[in-house]
This record gives structure tokens, sequence and C-alpha cells, in this order.
């Protein structure tokens, strides 16, 4: 049972890098787009973008970083006025960020043209090997969530 644990750890820690290769890595560089922006950059928009305004803290933990070192972030993207902090209207010791119009039309783009390199991406497969492999993403996603609520 160890051994077959340490493989699947393995696994897990070899995924993550993997997928982000393929989708990500990639295209960050290819795209031209925002080239004045590092990944943590885009996917902070990304995340207002999807879900709207949010906190610092809200948004440094989806991007995996100490709510300090994602200070300077949140500032760059204020500078290039992509983002706007604004005061939580239910707690005023908390900030919320949330797109500005420039940010949503950037956000936008970036969103179209990733999608199409995504689609190439999933294209090197046949339909069916693209049919399994998003349903295993969705998979773990969803029992992954299951787990964090237990």
């Amino acid at each position: 049972m160890l051994i077959q644990m340490d493989e699947t750890l393995e696994s897990i820690l070899n995924l993550i890098p993997m997928v982000t290769d393929i989708f990500f890595k990639h295209f960050q560089f290819s795209s031209g787009l925002l080239n004045d922006l590092n990944k943590t950059h885009t996917r902070t928009l990304m995340i207002l973008k999807f879900e709207g305004p949010s906190t610092m803290s809200v948004i440094s933990h989806k991007v995996e970083l100490e709510k300090g070192s994602f200070t300077p972030v949140a500032n760059k993207l204020i500078q290039l006025g992509y983002i706007e902090k604004l005061q939580s209207s239910g707690d005023k010791r908390k900030s919320m960020l949330q797109l500005t119009e420039v940010g949503h039309t950037v956000a936008e783009k970036f969103h179209e043209e990733h999608t199409a390199y995504m689609h190439k991406q999933l294209n090197k497969l046949t339909e069916a090997e693209r049919d399994v492999y998003l349903a295993a993403i969705n998979l773990v996603l969803c029992t992954s969530r299951k787990m964090l609520e237990e």
C-alpha cells in the first residue's frame, strides 16, 4: 500500500506542472497579448473575469501566494489600469479587487486567444482520447472538491 501511495503522490506532483505546460506555459509566451505580465498576473485577471470582484486574500490563495507576496501583483495590475481596488462594503478592513473596463477587455481577449490555444492542444488527441481526457479532468476536479468539503 505504501509503494502505491508513493507512486500516487509522484503522479500528482508530475500532473500539475505537466497540465500547466500543456495549456498555459507555451501560450503565455506565444500570445504576445500580455508580454509585460507573468502567469500570476494573468491568472489573477482570469479569476476576476470568471468570478467577479474578490478580496485580495481569496485571490492570493487561488494563485498560491501569501497575501504579502500578492500585493505587488495587485499593484502592478492597478498601475496598468487592468484592476481597481475598492473597499469592501461589508467590512471596511477588506479590499476588493475588480476588473476595470480596460481590464475586462484585455481579459476577454486573452480568454478568447487562450481558448483557441487549448482547442489546438486538445486537437492533438483523437476525439475518443479527448473525451476520456476531459472526463478524467472533470472527475478529478469534482472528487477533489468533495474531499475539500469533508
